[in-house]
């Protein structure tokens, strides 16, 4: 069994960089992933594949958190 990776970033404007923080995912194959000050709008929907995505959207200017769980780890607290 695979070691359990997480994968952290302060990403500071999730849009202009999600296509490398895609590849980046892909690369690395992290079990968990954070990624803070996203600055996503409430309502906004992503997508990174192979992951279910936990979010707290920003209220104002900044702000924002995704959490990205690999599809194959279950939620065993739903």
């Amino acid at each position: 069994m695979k070691k359990m990776s997480i994968y952290y970033n302060n990403i500071r404007r999730l849009k202009s960089k999600l296509n490398k923080i895609k590849q980046i995912i892909k690369e690395q194959d992290p079990n968990i992933f954070i990624l803070i000050e996203t600055w996503i709008n409430k309502g906004e929907k992503l997508n990174i594949e192979g992951n279910e995505l936990y979010t707290s959207d920003r209220e104002e200017q900044g702000g924002g958190i995704i959490v990205g769980v690999k599809d194959l780890l279950k939620n065993i607290a739903a």
